[in-house]
């Protein structure tokens, strides 16, 4: 018989069996459209996280590493340099060591100042420094301690002072308060004010050593006074908050769906509480205006030329990304703007949790599609039989049904895309206003979440595996169509 009779005959089992072919098409794609869907809400929202990011530092990925091991001990800038060009090859995954963040410690400790060139953040700097004369600081904040500056301001000395809500883990602000608090702080000068001791620390430390008795230790302590120190600073960006913690929930037990990847998530969109140094500004000039210790240090800045290769180079080297820090064999890394390395991480487990679901619903649609399979052949006995009198090979009657069965999986893969997609707009869109909110806040700029759909090699994988049941179930099912198995169901 020919293929194209054969495929016919296949699909003439459709409308014969309409309503186990229905059942079936809907039972399996019920399931896996369900699991397409959150994929692809997935995906949407990893795109919005990584476009998000990219409006604050571009294309390119700066990341801030050090290296400790275990036992507590850290390489210095120049061993971490040289085993990522060396050891890890960083050029390998277009990376390069760029430049460097800088960390003042005052004199006498208790307090440390960290600065960086202004070549690497910005896309965060919201003002014209130029028209500021040379040896002026301007620092980087976050949205919170922008609020607090605000506040200050306008509170007459008589009012007490409030409490940062860190009920959820911060405010969430408005594009509006956004808006009102950056037309009244940016390029505005504020005095910075901070305790340090008027005795070193180390010296108090070496008097303590072999000191292991309480009054003895609470009488050093008490000895060490304090002296307040005052910095004045202009604000040139405000990078978002720190402490927000992303979640739809308004109520305790309220967990919505999004929040499985939200709370994956590093709040924080950027290393905020950063002096900036111009490129008409030394180092030096800094350790003054600090009063510098001989103990800062320096953490070397690479750079990536995309998010996917900062990410395959971390992930090259052992790393386990984690909600504030990314630990590897030899790095602790974050990312100097924006999150996209979390978020991309956050997915990774997440996918994790959908390979195995997707290997359950590949066996339970194997296991329908076989039901389906073992009761057509059953009821079609003698249309089989009838099939081989006419001459119809062993592989021409498995052809038929298995056609039957592709033709099957066909529609349900469309009814199943169709689902997803469907599933995915329902909750981007029913989320879309907050979830906008909540990003608005967490960047500090306007971001509109829209509809999260989004594609991956995992939609692919799950597309596969519903094509795969049709022979899967046909190679499970062989010995059902032998005609010792087909005369013993005509006979019955």
């Amino acid at each position: 018989m020919k293929i194209f009779d054969l495929i016919k005959l296949g699909h003439a089992h459709i409308y014969v069996h309409k309503k186990q072919s229905f059942l079936t098409v809907l039972t399996t794609g019920i399931i896996f459209g369900t699991l397409l869907g959150v994929i692809t809400l997935f995906n949407g929202l990893e795109n919005l996280f990584v476009r998000a990011s990219e409006t604050l530092g571009g294309d390119e990925v700066y990341v801030v590493s050090s290296s400790c091991m275990n036992s507590g001990n850290c390489f210095n800038y120049e061993d971490v340099v040289r085993i990522t060009s060396t050891t890890h090859n960083i050029s390998k995954y277009n990376g390069e060591n760029v430049g460097k963040l800088e960390v003042f410690t005052y004199k006498n400790g208790g307090k440390s100042f960290r600065v960086i060139g202004e070549e690497y953040v910005k896309n965060l700097i919201e003002i014209d420094m130029g028209k500021y004369e040379s040896g002026t600081l301007f620092k980087l904040i976050s949205l919170d301690d922008a609020a607090e500056l605000l506040r200050s301001s306008e509170r007459s000395p008589e009012e007490p002072e409030e409490e940062r809500d860190y009920a959820r883990g911060g405010k969430i602000y408005s594009l509006e308060e956004i808006s009102d608090i950056k037309s009244k702080i940016l390029g505005e000068e504020f005095t910075e004010t901070y305790s340090v001791p008027t005795t070193s620390l180390t010296a108090a430390a070496s008097s303590l050593e072999g000191t292991e008795s309480l009054p003895e230790i609470l009488e050093v302590a008490s000895e060490i006074t304090y002296e307040t120190k005052s910095q004045k600073y202009i604000v040139a960006g405000i990078v978002g908050t720190e402490q927000t913690r992303l979640a739809l929930a308004k109520e305790y037990g309220d967990v919505k769906f999004l929040d499985l990847f939200l709370e994956r998530v590093n709040g924080n969109v950027a290393m905020t509480d950063l002096y900036i140094s111009r490129s008409t500004d030394s180092s030096e000039s800094f350790r003054n205006i600090f009063e510098a210790s001989e103990e800062d240090f320096s953490l070397p800045i690479a750079k990536f030329k995309n998010l996917d290769d900062a990410y395959a180079y971390y992930r090259a080297e052992n790393c386990s990304l984690e909600r504030n820090l990314s630990k590897c064999s030899s790095f602790v890394i974050t990312e100097l703007v924006g999150n996209r390395l979390q978020t991309k991480d956050a997915l990774e487990s997440v996918y994790l949790i959908f390979n195995y679901g997707g290997i359950i619903l590949l066996l339970i649609a194997v296991a329908i599609s076989v039901f389906t399979f073992v009761r057509l052949i059953s009821e079609n006995a003698n249309s089989i039989a009838l099939y081989r009198s006419l001459g119809a090979s062993g592989f021409d009657i498995l052809f038929i049904h298995l056609s039957y069965l592709v033709e099957l999986c066909l529609i349900t893969v469309i009814f199943a895309v169709v689902l997803g997609a469907d599933i995915a707009t329902i909750i981007s869109l029913k989320d879309a206003e907050t979830l906008s909110t909540l990003l608005t806040s967490l960047y500090s700029r306007k971001i509109d979440s829209g509809i999260l759909i989004g594609f991956s090699t995992e939609i692919l994988k799950v597309l596969a595996a519903i094509l795969a049941t049709a022979p899967l179930c046909s190679l499970l099912t062989l010995d059902q169509l032998s005609t010792k198995n087909i005369a013993k169901k005509i006979k019955e």
